[in-house]
């Protein structure tokens, strides 16, 4: 666990299918660690682009064509 860190290892505990047998093994818990960094990479890239984020500034623009609706 030292050298994967607690993170990757529940990660890796939860994908594991617990209706079969498990395997551990260095590769496996290394495919693990790299999907872990890709994702905590892109989570924190979407992030840092909310940083300038204000709710109060969205506005829903709805079209006036009955066609956008579905009516006629």
């Amino acid at each position: 666990m030292k050298k994967w860190g607690a993170d990757i290892v529940r990660l890796w505990v939860a994908s594991q299918d617990f209706r079969s047998d498990i395997i551990v093994s260095e590769e496996r818990i290394g495919k693990v660690a790299e999907t872990y960094r890709v994702l905590r990479n892109a989570l924190r890239y979407q992030l840092s682009n909310l940083y300038d984020f204000d709710p109060q500034n969205i506005r829903c623009r709805m079209r006036n064509s009955p066609g956008w609706t579905g009516g006629s």
